[in-house]
């Protein structure tokens, strides 16, 4: 493993010893590696870490590139109250509560997944259906070894839960978060979960495309529906520009109130690492 298969694409540490208690959020997917180091439970941010990780179908697996980056950034030296830990992947499935038996679980995720024995699952419990997901089970280890009181969760059941929980997010039916290579689009009504997926993309036009696809299937009105947009990227005017053409009611989310960024982290938009940033808010 060596550096040059990692870009740091944003990294600023405020302070360099504190006597509180740390706390740890984590991102990751199959390219990005962001980490948030806080104290206060997870509402002072006195660290934080974007890092790309390319090559990332080199032969090296997985767990090594997120190894080599907990050992760069001392994570595995620091000890942490708490951790939290969102993973994002494909590999999940969300059934309603009467569909979400043991032998139907296994059938359902041979399905989506297939039938690879590499792997660890999850469940996610909501009111009225279950979040199933898969993680390469060497990545689990490691984290579960470097971070023994981790939880652990899949970004789309932390994005669902603070749909409806996170304030700036409770007012909205449609949900679109920006990723390094990836987006999220959430969908709900009033109190009621409707849908949620990962797309990549490639270029603005993936993420219209893919935002007024999912509009379409469930029949969003673009004069009514109120859209909400997060990103661990710069939103470029010409892609907020061509999505005001179709939905005329766009805000980008805000972080929570009791979140202090301090020092050159408070620079950042408000809409930024949303999910790091506010995972801890999260009841699963």
């Amino acid at each position: 493993m060596t550096s040059e298969q990692h870009k740091i694409k944003y990294h600023c540490a405020i302070i360099s010893k504190v006597e509180s208690p740390l706390f740890l959020s984590l991102f990751i997917s199959s390219n990005t590696f962001i980490f948030a180091i806080s104290t206060q439970q997870f509402n002072q941010i006195i660290e934080l870490g974007h890092i790309e990780i390319e090559n990332s179908r080199s032969t090296s697996s997985i767990s090594n590139h997120y190894l080599y980056l907990i050992e760069s950034y001392l994570l595995n030296q620091k000890k942490f109250e708490k951790v939290n830990i969102a993973i994002l992947n494909s590999d999940f499935t969300i059934v309603p509560e009467s569909f979400s038996s043991n032998s139907e679980l296994k059938l359902l995720l041979n399905f989506t997944n297939g039938t690879s024995q590499n792997i660890q699952t999850f469940i996610h419990q909501f009111a009225d259906f279950k979040f199933y997901f898969t993680a390469n089970i060497d990545l689990v280890g490691l984290l579960e070894k470097t971070f023994p009181n981790a939880s652990i969760r899949h970004s789309g059941a932390v994005l669902i839960n603070l749909m409806f929980g996170q304030h700036s997010l409770i007012g909205s039916d449609l949900f679109l978060n920006i990723l390094d290579g990836f987006i999220e689009i959430g969908i709900k009504e009033k109190n009621k979960f409707l849908f949620y997926n990962v797309f990549n993309f490639d270029s603005d036009e993936d993420i219209l495309y893919y935002l007024l696809f999912t509009m379409e299937q469930f029949n969003l009105n673009p004069l009514l529906v109120k859209l909400i947009v997060a990103s661990q990227l710069s939103v470029t005017d010409e892609l907020k520009n061509n999505i005001k053409k179709y939905i005329k009611h766009l805000n980008f989310c805000i972080a929570d109130k009791d979140i202090q960024l301090k020092e050159d982290i408070s620079k950042l938009p408000q809409h930024y690492y949303f999910t790091v940033l506010n995972q801890h808010l999260c009841e699963l």
